[in-house]
Formats: structure tokens, sequence, C-alpha cells
């Protein structure tokens, strides 16, 4: 129910907010990836530029990731979990399409599946995108919060 209402809030969320974006979900059964990113609001999404980190807190000490996207389709790219298992971790993703700057941060559960997405434009506690690059501040305070409430 929590992802249909994620995903619900975020087509919602998109649709509201106008602009570039980046739209995450779980690849699902029969697929080789674990997770897809999508680009909307962009008539070219092939020149689309998408990348990702995984960061994370092991036994207390935090660890930042670089992460490999592979192109699906036009404007669709695959993310295979390369993160560790053990630790809490948030995946930070990155947009940028003719100047325009889209973020997503996705806090992942033990088993590395979407937890949530999360947002700070106030609709739901589980949708999470920007309108610009994330900083080191949002990255950090996210993942304290996953932490904290995984705890």
């Amino acid at each position: 129910m929590y992802k249909i209402l994620a995903v619900a809030l975020l087509a919602a969320t998109t649709a509201i907010s106008g602009g570039f974006q980046l739209r995450v979900e779980e690849a699902g059964e029969g697929s080789d990836a674990h997770i897809l990113v999508r680009t909307y609001r962009c008539n070219e999404p092939e020149r689309a530029e998408v990348s990702a980190t995984a960061e994370g807190i092991v036994a207390g000490k935090r660890i930042s990731k670089d992460l490999t996207l592979r192109t699906v389709r036009r404007g669709v790219y695959a993310l295979n979990q390369t993160w560790p298992q053990k630790g809490r971790w948030v995946l930070a993703l990155y947009g940028k399409y003719k100047g325009q700057k889209a973020s997503t941060l996705v806090a992942l559960d033990r088993a590395g599946g979407i937890a949530r997405i999360m947002t700070d434009k106030g609709e739901a506690p589980d949708v999470r995108i920007y309108d610009h690059f994330l900083s080191r501040a949002d990255i950090d305070h996210a993942l304290q919060e996953h932490v904290a409430e995984s705890d």
C-alpha cells in the first residue's frame, strides 16, 4: 500500500512542480535491474545526464559510493545494487537537462529495496524531490533521519 501511495504522490508531485524531473521505482520481478530511474518533462530524454551515489552508514562509518546507471531505453536507466548489504543507505540521484537540475533521495530498506522516496516539498514524508543538486548537508540530514527512523 505504501509503495502505491508513494507512486501516486510522486505522480501528483511531478504534475504540480513542473520542470525536468526524475522518477525512481523498483524494477520488479523478471528484471536484471534493482531500481529504475526515469526522466520526465524533457523533450529529448536521451540527452539528460543522470548519475547516482549510494550514501550510507556502516558500523558507524559514513560511506559514499558512486554508482553506474545503465541505459535501458530512451530516458530509462537501470541501477543494480553494488553497495554493501550491511548498514543503512539512501540513494542520491541527480539529473541535468538543458540547464535544469533535479535530484531525488531514496531511502532503502535493510534488504536494499525502496523503503520510501523522500521529499522537501511537504506533500508527504515518502517523497523527496529537489529542483537543484543535493548538497552534502541535504544528504547527511536525510541519512540521519533514515537511520533514526530505522532504529
